[in-house]
Parts: C-alpha cells; sequence; structure tokens
C-alpha cells in the first residue's frame, strides 16, 4: 500500500492528476482496510478542490464519509463531510447540502460547529426559497434547549422568522410579524444587559483588589 501511495504522491507532485488517481484508487480498491485508504480519498478530494473542480472534489469527501470504517477511524473525516457539505452550498446545491450538514450534525452532535451549522441550515432553505421548510428551522432552532445560550443566533433566527411573516398576507402574518420582531428586539436587550452586568461586575473585582 505504501508503494501505491508513494506512487501517487509523486505523479500529484508533478502535477500528473490522472496518473495520480489512478495509484490512488488502485490503493483502495486493493486495500480498502489499510490507514491509507481514507487517506488517499481524502488527497483526491483536496486535489480537485484544488483544481476548481468543486463536483468531483466534493464527490471524494462524500465518498469517505459514507464508509463508516473510514469515517469513524480517521480523523480528518469530519473536515471531510463538512467540506462536502460547503462545496455544495457553494455550488447553490442547497438539498444535497442541507443533506450533508444534516448529517454532520447527526454524526457529531458534541461538535462546537452543531449551532452555528443547525441556524445555518434555516438560511439555506431560505436561499432555496423554501419559506416553509426555513420557518420551521428556524423555529425549531429557538426551541431547542441546547442552543439557550446562544441568544446571538436567537436574534437572527427571530429577524428572519419576523421579515419572513411580513412578506406573508392578512392579519395572521402582521400579528406573527410584530411577536418575532418583538422576540427579538428582547432577546437583543438581554445581550445587552447581559453585556453590562458583566462590565460592572468586572470593574467591581477589579476595584476590589
Amino acid at each position: 500500500p505504501g508503494a501505491l501511495f508513494n506512487a501517487a504522491a509523486i505523479y500529484e507532485k508533478d502535477d500528473q492528476v490522472k496518473k495520480a488517481v489512478k495509484y490512488y484508487e488502485q490503493l483502495i480498491t486493493k486495500y480498502p482496510k489499510h490507514d491509507l485508504a481514507p487517506e488517499a480519498i481524502f488527497v483526491m478530494g483536496a486535489i480537485f478542490e484544488a483544481r476548481t473542480d468543486f463536483s468531483q472534489a466534493a464527490s471524494y469527501f462524500e465518498r469517505l464519509g459514507d464508509n463508516k470504517d473510514w469515517r469513524d477511524n480517521y480523523d480528518k473525516s469530519q473536515d471531510a463531510i463538512y467540506n462536502s457539505a460547503a462545496i455544495r452550498e457553494a455550488l447553490e446545491e442547497w438539498s444535497q447540502a442541507i443533506k450533508t450538514y444534516e448529517r454532520f450534525i447527526k454524526l457529531y452532535p458534541k461538535h462546537d460547529l452543531v449551532p452555528e451549522l443547525s441556524l445555518h441550515i434555516a438560511e439555506l432553505y431560505e436561499r432555496a426559497k423554501n419559506k416553509k421548510s426555513a420557518q420551521k428551522s428556524y423555529a425549531s432552532f429557538v426551541k431547542n434547549k441546547k442552543f439557550k445560550s446562544r441568544k446571538d443566533m436567537h436574534v437572527k433566527a427571530y429577524l428572519a422568522l419576523g421579515l419572513m411573516a411580513e412578506k406573508g398576507t392578512g392579519k395572521r402574518a402582521a400579528k406573527d410579524a410584530d411577536k418575532y420582531f418583538n422576540q427579538c428586539l428582547a432577546t437583543w436587550a438581554s445581550i445587552e444587559d447581559e453585556a453590562k452586568k458583566k462590565a460592572e461586575t468586572d470593574a467591581a473585582r477589579k476595584n476590589a483588589k
């Protein structure tokens, strides 16, 4: 396996991509359980990403994420899944991007990016002009107890909900818009209040020394 990987790396360095891919693929086919197999997949994804062949790059990163053994034992598997989602987003392939971000969250629920990605999924639904799913995702975010401390993100979610409701028609839409805008302002005020209290506490501690 090492000889195949080294041969591929040499061709890659010499910018002979087709030959490099050929040897990386041979390694994966012959030794799928070897530690170098997922590394070969990741490298191929990086190669095509660097060459701006983004669709091909995403396919390789997704291929790595689809293999449970590689995913569980390769330390760059999280990066591969995230990269594939980010590339699909850049290509405006909204459905696939959302699906992959959701998969990242499911596989790595304790990752620091989970709150950010959960809100971002709602934003992607909005970009895809899927208003119903966007509203559902924003509402789900603000109700999720795990994100209770992320008030800065709650402000964004309430604002987005308010703006979407404002574009609706009828008394119900107007009422919902007012509700969400008020929640946005109240959350923002609470953030400022917390910041003020923290500043006063810090100053008191400093003066007490």
